[in-house]
């Protein structure tokens, strides 16, 4: 790693002489009472020294970093475009540019070399990326800087000798002066004392000035300075945290242009669907959102919207991250979303969504007519998956989304054979964390959660004997028909999801290879076959099928 310390970085006390010496003799006696020296290592001392600190916030644009600042010009790469920064106020443009390339990642590459430059001023030349994302992850903001006050320039000090005579008067033109200065003060000349001249005008980020007479004064206003900065700083908005919050609860929008969407209301939900609802005489809107975080903060991108697209659809830049409250910007226009967790009864969208893609849910419903109740999956994406008890595969059967419509909260269902009936809104109406009741015009639909473990399924079987007669005995084949399928799996009652095949031989059967298409007419003498039965976990076991035929008597057995 190479390292290029520049020595003006390295000034001395005497070097500081340099900056400009207004008196090369002594020349006057005061009373120590009459003027406040600035001890080293005091909070007068380390106030001015925060102040004029390297801020390295000023071009986070570019790295993200407030540990240090980038020397400019510095030359990037945007979007296949090379970029030379000669100035901060390029950084503007910049930014600008990257509100407007919303169909990439909006990530910058540098042409290396490169020079950073540390809150003290120290210089550092940077060969590749890697060595930049170094420095960037262990930036811990350990240096106190104070990013809202300056000093204006010029301002000097007053150099004494321990009997309080004038031996010079120092003069500093910038914060870089400064630093070093009051960093000198720690190392050398204890023998000597140092005074500011006053009256010092500082400078705030507001543009606002405050003329300042001694050194209470001074102390007091930058500390004033402090706190506001901090007060000032914007929230750091994280994707995962954003993300976490759009969920919980519905967010009322707040249209600070034209009021057009003033009182509309949106819903985002985990499958990365939402809803808008609110909008006189139109009917609820749908659409796609997702997060994508960039250079220049967080962007929520919303999409395919069955109304308001040109409007609401598009990139939105985070430029506000409240746990209650965002505020969203898209070229000139501006929203703010208010969070709005208020419902008329105890349950919230969140833990319905939350709690759907836990376990299966066993429906109930009035709608049900010679239906066997069967397991349903939720899924992330929006999507409804079937376990059937009888054996089949999981079945995708369609697709759901919750929706909140003012104080209401629906689970929407667009579901195929054999549950296409129950498709439509269903109005949520009691809840709990293992149960749902929704309603429909007089129709009811109740979601019961069940979370055995899927390996459950296998304690619903065993091996089977199946035993059937010979019927043409008088050719004595000593074969039999079996309906394989109805005399083992259609005897078992169990509500876990599973995968059901037969084979001929236990090697197919573990292979899950060469399987018996047709179970309900098995023409076979007396022999072993194997069932297969898969987990919805993918685990498997194999249980035994003996069939046995019999030569029934005329009065003999019969089928069992």
């Amino acid at each position: 790693m190479k390292f290029l310390m520049k020595p003006t970085l390295l000034l001395t006390f005497f070097a500081l002489f340099l900056f400009t010496s207004c008196q090369d003799e002594v020349v006057d006696i005061i009373d120590p009472n009459e003027q406040e020296t600035i001890v080293p290592g005091s909070r007068l001392a380390n106030l001015m020294r925060s102040a004029t600190s390297n801020d390295g916030s000023y071009d986070n644009i570019l790295d993200n970093s407030d540990c240090f600042s980038i020397e400019l010009p510095v030359t990037i790469i945007l979007d296949g475009i090379t970029i030379t920064i000669e100035e901060a106020d390029d950084l503007d443009e910049l930014e600008d540019l990257l509100e407007e390339l919303v169909d990439n990642e909006d990530f910058i590459d540098f042409v290396f070399p490169l020079t950073i430059i540390l809150n003290d001023y120290t210089e550092i030349v940077i060969e590749s990326l890697d060595q930049l994302e170094a420095y960037i992850d262990q930036c811990d903001n350990d240096e106190d800087v104070i990013e809202c006050v300056d000093f204006q320039y010029p301002i000097s000090f007053s150099v004494f000798n321990t009997e309080f005579q004038v031996i010079d008067t120092i003069v500093i033109e910038s914060d870089q002066q400064l630093y070093a200065f009051l960093e000198s003060l720690e190392d050398e000349n204890a023998a000597l004392l140092i005074s500011l001249n006053f009256p010092v005008t500082l400078v705030y980020a507001n543009g606002d000035t405050l003329v300042v007479n001694n050194n209470q004064e001074l102390s007091d206003a930058i500390e004033a300075a402090e706190e506001d900065c901090d007060d000032d700083d914007p929230t750091l908005c994280d994707e995962d945290e954003i993300a976490q919050n759009l969920l919980e609860c519905r967010w009322e929008i707040d249209d600070t242009n034209f009021n057009d969407f003033d009182d509309l209301y949106i819903t985002f939900n985990a499958n990365g669907g939402f809803v808008i609802e609110g909008a006189p005489g139109t009917a609820n809107v749908t659409g796609n959102w997702d997060l994508q975080t960039t250079d220049i903060g967080v962007k929520l991108i919303l999409s395919e919207l069955t109304a308001f697209q040109e409007d609401l659809g598009g990139i939105w830049l985070i430029v506000e991250c409240e746990e209650d409250e965002l505020e969203i910007i898209k070229g000139d226009l501006e929203l703010e979303l208010d969070r709005d967790c208020e419902t008329d009864f105890n349950c919230e969208v969140q833990d319905l969504a939350e709690d759907l893609l836990e376990c299966y849910w066993i429906g109930v419903s009035n709608l049900f007519e010679n239906i066997t109740p069967q397991p349903f999956y939720f899924t992330a994406n929006g999507e409804v998956y079937l376990g059937n008890a009888n054996g089949s595969d999981e079945t995708p059967t369609g697709t759901y989304d919750i929706a909140v419509t003012g104080s209401s909260i629906y689970l929407i269902l667009d579901l195929g054979v054999p549950y296409e009936f129950l498709s439509g809104e269903w109005q949520l109406v009691e809840c709990d964390d293992d149960r749902y009741e929704f309603i429909n015009g007089d129709n009811y639909l109740v979601f019961e959660q069940e979370c055995e473990d899927p390996s459950d399924v296998f304690e619903c079987f065993s091996d089977f004997v199946i035993t059937a007669c010979d019927e043409n005995n008088d050719i004595d084949d000593g074969k039999a028909i079996f309906n394989i399928s109805a005399n083992t799996i259609g005897t078992v009652d169990c509500v876990a999801p599973y995968t059901a095949s037969f084979h001929e031989t236990e090697a197919d059967a573990s292979s899950n290879i060469n399987a018996i298409i047709n179970t309900e007419e098995v023409l076979s003498a007396s022999t072993v076959l194997y069932l297969r039965i898969e987990a919805s976990n993918s685990e498997f076991e194999i249980y035994e099928v003996v069939l046995v035929v019999e030569d029934c008597e005329p009065n003999g057995c019969s089928e069992l």
